[in-house]
């Protein structure tokens, strides 16, 4: 269950959430990742602005959109929860470096399809499969990927693809 989600469930007293991934909706996500801080309105303001936001230089604005990325996500990696500047959980020798990391691998880079993934997600899961903004695996992307699997497991693949056409 995504932030959005939960927000739903805790709205549902009649309130009318807005559109998902409008500047309301970052608003309310902000608010719900920040939940145990004050929080001024200015600076919800300039978080979503700087999402929103198209500048000339767009790497600089990419840069920002990046960092700001990074804060709503609590400066941790989607998938396996590593904090950035941080020694790796698993592998202890090895500081986070978070990525960008595609959410579906087959749309483009911009911000509503990038999650951050530390560099050992990124490089383990490379683009075999499709998430939720939560970094929970929604798709398989990748055929090589399936092919890799037990023959007895391909084998029940088999038998629900030809079911299914």
């Amino acid at each position: 269950m995504n932030n959005y989600e939960k927000l739903a469930i805790s709205a549902n007293r009649g309130v009318k959430l807005p559109e998902w991934r409008s500047a309301k909706s970052l608003w309310l996500i902000y608010l719900y990742k920040f939940r145990n801080y004050q929080v001024h309105k200015d600076t919800i303001s300039d978080f979503v602005r700087n999402l929103k936001k198209i500048g000339r230089d767009q790497q600089v604005r990419h840069l920002a959109a990046d960092e700001e990325l990074k804060i709503v996500y609590d400066n941790r990696c989607v998938n396996c929860g590593a904090l950035e500047n941080h020694h790796h959980p698993r592998f202890r020798d090895t500081i986070v470096v978070l990525q960008k990391g595609h959410i579906d691998p087959n749309k483009p880079e911009v911000l509503e399809n990038i999650i951050p993934q530390c560099q050992i997600c990124n490089q383990t899961y490379k683009d075999n499969f499709v998430y939720d903004e939560n970094g929970y695996i929604k798709a398989i992307n990748n055929e090589n990927f399936v092919l890799r699997s037990k023959p007895e497991v391909l084998k029940r693949i088999y038998e629900l693809l030809k079911k299914k056409f």
